[in-house]
């Protein structure tokens, strides 16, 4: 199939279905590859939802790495989270507010679950930073994987990570036009003045800080540059005559890595 869609970066688009195909759905600049297991998968209640969700997911990659000009591949997590809040948005506009929430919850639900079994691509290391530290890359030899940086937890939890930094720069005057404006800035898929292109970790929070007008260094020391786990909350109900009180407790895990894992911004805004 080959189409030319108006926003299509690469001008066209070429969708392959492939049986056995080695991936199980991939972008290469205009050339889409599907495994055919995908157009109707077993386990799928709806075969649509999910082959919609991961076409979205590969050709966004795709118009992220044609548009991001990162100076690092360190700094990845910053295209792994445009990549999971466009993956969010598509979500909502496409099925629905209620399929938005409801896989929300199953994002979070395996986020935390695997930032407490897991780390730097081996079991039971602990949670990672979405910045690799050099820790984790003399670890490793001095360098990581693709597959490695790309993991599942890093990828999970960049897009929450941006999420976090959405909701407080919204709650400022014009917040919303802000957060378009800085995505387009990270994915200049559009002409954009050099100095105002975002190409790392540090000119994010430095761009958010000066021009917004918005302190988000607790964020990026917590949640980019630590290796922290996610928080713990146990909420319980108490009763009383009158009325139902509710008493929230937040449970610290232990220290990981010298780092204690206090809930932090989370559950500031």
């Amino acid at each position: 199939l080959a189409c030319r869609p108006p926003e299509e970066p690469c001008g066209s688009l070429v969708v392959a279905a492939i049986e056995g195909c080695a991936v199980e759905c991939a972008a290469l600049g205009g050339l889409l590859l599907l495994d055919a297991s995908i157009l109707h998968p077993p386990a799928a209640v709806d075969p649509g939802i999910s082959v919609r969700v991961c076409v979205a997911r590969a050709l966004c990659r795709s118009w992220v790495r044609c548009g991001s000009r990162l100076s690092s591949e360190e700094d990845a997590w910053l295209a792994m989270g445009v990549e999971g809040r466009f993956i969010h948005r598509y979500i909502r506009a496409a099925f629905g507010s209620n399929e938005a929430v409801h896989e929300l919850a199953a994002e979070r639900r395996l986020l935390a679950r695997i930032s407490r079994l897991t780390g730097g691509g081996r079991p039971g290391d602990g949670p990672i930073a979405l910045v690799p530290s050099v820790a984790e890359l003399e670890r490793w030899g001095g360098g990581l994987h693709e597959e490695q940086r790309w993991c599942e937890h890093r990828m999970l939890k960049a897009a929450w990570v941006l999420r976090m930094i959405e909701a407080r720069m919204k709650e400022r005057d014009n917040g919303r036009a802000a957060v378009a404006q800085l995505y387009s800035r990270l994915v200049p898929l559009r002409p954009v003045p050099r100095e105002r292109v975002l190409r790392s970790t540090s000119e994010l929070f430095k761009a958010i800080r000066s021009e917004y007008g918005l302190d988000l260094d607790s964020v990026e020391e917590q949640w980019v540059r630590e290796a922290r786990p996610c928080p713990a909350v146990q909420a319980g109900f108490a009763y009383s005559k009158k009325r139902f009180v509710a008493e929230v407790v937040v449970v610290q895990a232990r220290e990981v890595g010298g780092h204690s894992a206090r809930a932090g911004p989370l559950l500031d805004s």
